[in-house]
């Protein structure tokens, strides 16, 4: 057949069956394509067909505004600084004096911990001595005088009870697991007259015997946290505000052992257990 005697009718005709047969065999090819291609193109299409078909979905039905989907990133920065903010408000600062030098200004010697809201607080049981006087500075800056729970206990946690505690005192808050690992982020905080911190990792645990013979428990926790930058009793945190942990009066003094949280709590169970009870 000569194209040039063709009329109008057949020239439009013949114009569509060639669209119609590259049309399909554009298509075979591209499906052919995608199955050979690599996972990564597949995914990248796909997610261009999605957000166009999102796109055009809302003019073509109803007015309802389109879901977003919006994906907020955490960082550990950020989780640090709150659990700080959330814990200062916990400590206490444990001062001594001898009790043959009244007229001597008192030292600091521990931090306490309020561990609950009645405002008992938990401190290393070791920084006690004889011939010491003892009181404590509570975060608003009061000076108040207190009584150890457990003084027959040999637990190496000292509970104490304050003459008097301020309403905005606040309390530590636990994990609900007890686990923890080498190298999570840990955070001490401190401070003789004002709140420091100090970052480490958790760099080993030391194990000991549970409720029964044949189960561990973590008896100690070793960080690489200098020494030098938390006292005695200060808190331990894990990098969402849950303390896992207060610093013990590690011997020699350069150690930078933690008692374990479970061990606080363990004893604030037993004290709670031999209080009296109101009718």
């Amino acid at each position: 057949m000569d194209l040039e005697h063709l009329n109008k009718t057949q020239t439009v005709l013949l114009t569509l069956l060639v669209s119609f047969v590259t049309s399909i065999a554009t298509g075979i090819v591209t499906v052919t394509l995608l199955d050979q291609a690599p996972p990564e193109i597949t995914q990248t299409i796909n997610r261009v067909v999605e957000r166009t078909v999102e796109k055009i979905t809302p003019e073509i039905g109803s007015q309802a505004a389109a879901a977003k989907e919006v994906t907020v990133v955490v960082k550990d920065e950020d989780l640090i600084t709150d659990s700080i903010e959330k814990n200062k408000g916990t400590l206490v600062r444990i001062l001594a004096t001898p009790e043959n030098l009244p007229e001597v200004s008192p030292d600091v010697v521990a931090l306490g911990t309020v561990i609950d809201k009645e405002g008992h607080a938990a401190v290393p049981r070791s920084i006690f001595a004889e011939g010491m006087r003892y009181s404590a500075v509570l975060a608003s800056g009061n000076e108040v005088s207190f009584k150890i729970l457990n003084l027959s206990s040999t637990s190496s946690v000292a509970l104490l009870e304050f003459a008097k505690i301020d309403s905005s005192q606040s309390a530590l808050t636990f994990p609900k697991s007890a686990s923890l690992k080498l190298g999570q982020t840990v955070i001490a905080i401190s401070g003789l007259t004002r709140t420091a911190v100090a970052i480490g990792i958790v760099s080993g645990l030391e194990m000991g015997e549970g409720k029964d013979a044949t189960s561990t428990v973590v008896s100690m926790i070793d960080t690489n946290i200098n020494p030098r930058d938390a006292l005695p009793g200060s808190p331990l945190l894990n990098i969402f505000g849950e303390a896992i942990g207060i610093r013990a009066v590690s011997l020699p003094e350069t150690g930078t052992a933690y008692i374990p949280i479970t061990i606080v709590l363990q004893e604030m169970r037993a004290v709670s257990a031999q209080a009296p009870k109101s009718n």
